[in-house]
């Protein structure tokens, strides 16, 4: 599990292209806010430096919300830590408004200037990236993580992975807490980019299926910087796979196991995980009952609950409550 975790030091506040006639953006830093998160962070780092199943990052999420301050010592804590640095950069149009009203400077840009675009960065989405930022990154040996489904939620630009990847970038997928499942993200990103792309150069293999499944597991483990442990089935590397049911209708016949399994396998037909080795799920049964995490889950959604609703574009009703 990556795990990330972080509270901004920064209040922005972001006048759209319009509101600039009279109105500017502006930004106001909370002195001794950044060395008091950085030192939750790094004691986050140091509890789980030797636990095999948690990889944590330090995440100066977005230029808004994080400061200049912050996202230097971030940097030196990742440096420090061999952690990585995660940033979510060129996501919307918001952000890079802002970026050039503060600055002058596209969100990647700006990161360049900030001296903490480097191995260790991964960019989150990079859905707005001009080639001259990808330069950057490759330049800069930065990652990127790709989440299909949230392309789709916040309506966003679809990102030219190809084209990235050609540039020596590696590209992981991930899910954004959209979609926490990864049958239904390689599915998702299969599918975005062949319509999304693929459709309008009558190009049918865009990003072939084999590349979907790689950014699933080897390259998204090289983006973190741990495929030394995990990503790919070697020695030296830990057990962690899944078995899926083969005799499942719909995966038979079998002609092209690969693309396949990325267009219709699903979690219902995982049967068994290891995960280091150990078994966590057996003939479909989870070995931990999963009973109390559930209710805990359930207790802090309550909590989220009326924080979220007012940002809804539509209320929730009863009838989408019930369902």
């Amino acid at each position: 599990v990556a795990f990330l975790r972080s509270h901004g030091d920064q209040k922005a506040h972001h006048a759209a292209l319009y509101s600039q006639i009279k109105d500017r953006s502006t930004l106001s830093v909370r002195a001794g806010a950044a060395e008091a998160d950085l030192r939750r962070t790094a004691d986050l780092i140091a509890r789980h430096a030797g636990d095999p199943m948690t990889f944590v990052g330090v995440c100066p999420s977005n230029l808004l919300s994080f400061s200049e301050g912050y996202f230097r010592e971030a940097h030196a804590l990742a440096r420090e830590t061999s952690a990585a640095l995660h940033v979510h950069a060129a996501r919307d149009r918001e952000e890079v408004e802002f970026s050039l009203a503060l600055w002058g400077r596209r969100p990647i840009e700006r990161l360049a200037d900030l001296g903490v675009l480097d191995e260790r960065t991964v960019i989150v989405h990079g859905m707005l990236a001009t080639p001259r930022e990808a330069g950057l990154m490759a330049e800069a040996g930065a990652a990127v993580a790709h989440s299909a489904v949230e392309v789709a939620n916040i309506l966003a630009r679809v990102p030219d992975i190809p084209a990235l990847r050609a540039r020596g970038i590696r590209v992981g997928l991930g899910c954004d807490n959209a979609v926490n499942d990864m049958w239904e993200v390689v599915r998702a990103a299969w599918l975005l980019h062949l319509t999304g792309r693929g459709i309008e150069s009558y190009d049918p293999e865009i990003l072939p299926e084999a590349d979907v499944l790689a950014m699933a597991t080897c390259e998204a483990a090289a983006a973190l910087g741990i495929a030394q442990e995990v990503g790919s089935l070697e020695p030296g590397k830990r057990a962690d796979l899944q078995v899926l049911d083969g005799a499942a209708p719909h995966l038979r016949p079998v002609q092209d196991l690969l693309p396949e399994l990325v267009r219709n396998a699903t979690r219902a037909e995982v049967t068994d995980v290891l995960i280091g080795g150990r078994p966590a799920l057996v003939a479909g049964r989870h070995v931990a009952e999963p009973g109390p995490l559930r209710a805990e889950a359930e207790a802090v959604a309550a909590r989220l609950r009326p924080l979220i609703e007012p940002r809804r574009y539509r209320p929730v009703t009863a009838r989408r409550l019930c369902c």
